[in-house]
């Protein structure tokens, strides 16, 4: 692997997964072509299946409540649905994949020989987002989907991002969150 070509990142992610801290991502352009600026925490390894628990619970209790945009059959069919695929992934039938050109380092970023000057950042719950420009993105317009979708905004797993990949021009700024 070659020697890290922006070590000022690696910096701040350091000083985050230290303090617990926050970080900020100025500028950021996603894969759908949309820019923001993100405020993100690393929640590390044990982040997704957290999320996931929470959700789970929350969904349980019935803190989401019936969007007026789905029927009451198609909602308690995606809710169903939904408490179906969190179980299984908390029992281990569902597992998360990630790109495997991609070889985690400590446990705080992954990096690949093929990029060598990219991070990227896995496992981030999202804290704030701005959206400077809008992206291009096909929705999914049956009212299941939209009902699972509403689940999910509505529940941890609604800040749950799965990876960022930080590429040189890809993004203005990483900083630590004061």
């Amino acid at each position: 692997m070659s020697e890290n070509k922006n070590p000022s990142i690696i910096e701040v992610l350091r000083r985050a997964r230290k303090t617990g801290g926050l970080i900020r991502i100025t500028g950021y352009c996603s894969s759908d072509g949309s820019v923001g600026d993100y405020v993100i925490r690393m929640l590390g390894s044990e982040g997704y299946r957290t999320l996931v628990q929470a959700s789970l619970k929350s969904l349980m209790a019935q803190e989401v409540a019936k969007p007026d945009l789905v029927d009451g059959d198609t909602w308690l069919l995606a809710k169903n649905e939904q408490v179906e695929s969190w179980g299984k992934t908390l029992s281990g039938e569902h597992s998360r994949e990630f790109n495997t050109q991609y070889q985690d380092v400590d446990g705080l970023y992954a990096r690949s020989e093929a990029e060598p000057e990219t991070v990227m950042l896995r496992n981030l719950e999202l804290v704030d987002k701005k959206q400077t420009v809008k992206g291009e993105r096909e929705v999914n317009s049956k009212a299941k989907t939209l009902a699972k979708k509403y689940i999910v905004d509505n529940t941890p797993m609604g800040k749950y991002l799965g990876q960022m990949k930080l590429s040189p021009g890809k993004f203005e700024a990483v900083s630590n969150v004061e």
